[in-house]
């Protein structure tokens, strides 16, 4: 029986830990991109408050990280920590096939990315009790003990592996993921752009099934979420300005003013 989104080759890389070459935001680039490609990736760049990783299982050009860049040929492994820059999507006219791990809500969402003529990808499954991502981010792990890190990465992937052979995706799971994760932190660094991305469909199509699955716009649902955020944040006895930093906003007066314009808007009731 066919596995459900990998091929032999795939297959043969995911399950050869010491065929992997892992960086991180500390790492030294390894190439130098072509002019097209770096004017691309100065719009083209972006960070979160989740963790990501991302794993080229086939192609060519670059892969932008913390201002370096990577060949993002097979075997390359990026560790995506939270708020770390890193590129969005896949330069016009490179051909490149990406698996995409991202820990939000609980739950690690998996998709896949296609780069060629156009960039395209989709959400392929949604996993719980996966290893702890922390120890992904862990700079002294990295050092002292890089077999450790394989380890747990390698244990993800077998269960992403294991999840394509039962094919348990189901996207209400992953809207559910994506709801705590928008719920815990505000809605800090996401808008319907980069959702739609993570999941792999176009911003559109996301935009229904997320109405479908919680009755409110993206919009709306991230401005409940910070909303709530901050009730719950002056509980804690946290001040105007430090609920400003952390719901993202550049100074006190911005926050001021949002909060404002959405005077009317309710705190969101716990899911």
């Amino acid at each position: 029986m066919p596995h459900a989104f990998f091929d032999e080759h795939d297959l043969a890389l995911l399950l050869a830990p010491a065929d992997w070459r892992i960086v991180g935001p500390g790492s030294d680039g390894s190439i130098r991109p072509s002019g097209g490609e770096h004017r691309w990736r100065s719009t083209h760049g972006h960070a979160h408050p989740h963790g990501e990783v991302m794993v080229a299982l086939a192609g060519e050009g670059g892969f932008g990280l913390a201002g370096a860049v990577h060949a993002a040929n097979r075997g390359l492994v990026a560790l995506l920590p939270p708020d770390s820059q890193h590129d969005c999507g896949i330069p016009p006219g490179v051909r490149s096939r990406q698996l995409w791990l991202a820990w939000m809500g609980g739950r690690t969402l998996v998709s896949l990315v296609v780069g060629g003529a156009v960039w395209s990808g989709r959400s392929v499954l949604t996993l719980a009790g996966c290893a702890d991502p922390c120890l992904l981010w862990d700079d002294a792990t990295a050092r002292n003990d890089p077999w450790r890190l394989r380890s747990a990465l390698a244990s993800t992937l077998s269960q992403v592996i294991e999840g394509g052979w039962q094919a348990a995706h189901t996207g209400d799971e992953a809207l559910a993921a994506i709801c705590r994760h928008l719920e815990d932190n505000g809605g800090v660094g996401h808008s319907l752009v980069s959702l739609a991305r993570l999941t792999g469909v176009s911003r559109a199509y996301f935009a229904r099934i997320f109405l479908r699955h919680t009755g409110q716009t993206v919009g709306s649902f991230i401005n409940r979420c910070r909303i709530s955020r901050a009730h719950s944040l002056r509980a804690l006895g946290h001040t105007e300005v430090e609920i400003a930093g952390t719901l993202g906003f550049s100074s006190p007066q911005s926050w001021a003013r949002w909060r404002r314009l959405h005077a009317s808007s309710r705190p969101l009731s716990r899911r």
